[in-house]
């Protein structure tokens, strides 16, 4: 190997490191690249830092001992810790990832699927669709909160009052904080978007009325 200069290869690491261009520099082609491979993981960086403070702080004779001869015994250390950050780095982000779109997505129910869930879904992000109550909703302007009952409307329902009507209909009690759509009166087609109470109701952090409610 041609001679190679201490402190060149310490301050390349030092600043290079997770790139690699130290081992490069050393000659050790097919180190370097390994480092290029990992340095998303941010090893390389750490690695590459202990090293050049090692190659500046040892002797000249020692610096070549251990390029020569130990650099061997040190890659495969790095290749098994790469290995290992590597997974555990992957499993974080898949982690984060799960973890993320479990609590953004929302289950879609009608007020009849969610009685007939019960307690399964309390706490859950949940979607729900109805008809209100014209004599439920009442606010108070003070706490901007907002209550009213929904009415199952079975799929396909042409007569929105006739459901509103039969008092064996699903029906729920819902709150919600914020300003009063103008548009909602007695039989307007809500959609509701939070989460189910354990005392029953429902609480909404959404609020949608359909524009097209006669």
């Amino acid at each position: 190997m041609q001679s190679k200069n201490r402190v060149t290869a310490g301050v390349l690491a030092l600043l290079l490191g997770g790139l690699g261009i130290h081992k490069f520099y050393l000659g050790q082609v097919g180190w370097g690249v390994l480092y290029l491979l990992f340095v998303w993981t941010g090893i390389p960086s750490v690695v590459g830092f202990i090293e050049g403070i090692i190659y500046l702080t040892v002797s000249d004779n020692q610096f070549v001992e251990m390029i020569t001869s130990r650099s061997s015994g040190i890659s495969l250390k790095f290749i098994f810790l790469g290995l290992f950050g590597s997974l555990l780095v992957i499993a974080a982000v898949v982690y984060l990832v799960i973890t993320s779109i479990q609590s953004t997505v929302q289950d879609f129910y009608t007020v009849e699927e969610l009685r007939t869930k019960g307690n399964r879904v309390i706490g859950k992000n949940l979607r729900i669709s109805g008809a209100t109550l014209g004599d439920t909703i009442q606010f108070d302007p003070q706490t901007l909160t907002l209550s009213f009952v929904i009415v199952n409307i079975p799929n396909g329902a042409g007569n929105t009052e006739a459901a509103l009507n039969d008092r064996n209909a699903a029906r729920i009690n819902v709150i919600y904080i914020g300003p009063t759509p103008t548009l909602l009166k007695h039989g307007s087609q809500v959609m509701v978007t939070g989460k189910l109470g354990e005392d029953g109701i429902f609480y909404a952090d959404e609020l949608l009325v359909d524009w097209r409610n006669p």
